[in-house]
């Protein structure tokens, strides 16, 4: 059987990229999609199509099983994310899921940010900074070596989905609550 490709997303005005065979190291990358002072239908459109183009050249140059995007923050539950993040976020999902998903054999998901800190760092209710600072931390004790907490948190909706496929994943569980 060959080995799974997880693209895990962390998407705001920088996509934080986990690029990852399952059972090798993951390579972790940053694409710029605009500034955090773009606001608006426009800007939310050229930041969705930056990512989109992304996505669409990375699908040709190699192959991927799974794209999982961490999912737009729910009502009610906005924590630090702003109107512009889930905004660029419906729209990616609505690209991801329409056009490339529905033209390739990759499947598209979702990740609620909640779920996956919980399955990663052992909580999924913290504030924005301290959950981001524990899945940093908890990246580099599995061996991981993400440059900025956008890949961090990609990796961390890889490992995730790694883990609900069932696959063979580095165990997180002795650094779940800030156990290190």
């Amino acid at each position: 059987m060959a080995p799974v490709v997880i693209l895990g997303l962390d998407v705001a005005s920088a996509m934080g990229v986990c690029d990852w065979e399952v059972g090798n190291r993951p390579t972790f990358y940053t694409i710029k999609l605009g500034g955090d002072d773009e606001q608006g239908f426009d800007a939310w459109t050229r930041k969705c199509k930056r990512a989109t183009r992304w996505i669409v050249d990375r699908l040709k140059a190699s192959h991927v099983d799974q794209i999982i995007i961490e999912a737009p923050i729910e009502a009610g539950n906005t924590g630090n994310t702003n109107a512009n993040t889930t905004a660029i976020k419906y729209l990616l999902l609505g690209a991801l899921l329409g056009p490339i998903g529905l033209k390739s054999s990759v499947t598209v998901r979702g990740a609620r940010v909640q779920t996956v800190r919980k399955h990663f760092i052992g909580h999924g209710n913290l504030k924005g900074p301290e959950a981001k600072r524990l899945v940093r931390n908890v990246c580099r004790e599995i061996g991981w070596d993400p440059n900025n907490n956008d890949e961090s948190d990609a990796a961390a909706v890889a490992h995730w989905r790694a883990n609900e496929l069932g696959l063979l994943v580095p165990d997180v569980k002795p650094f779940h609550r800030g156990k290190f």
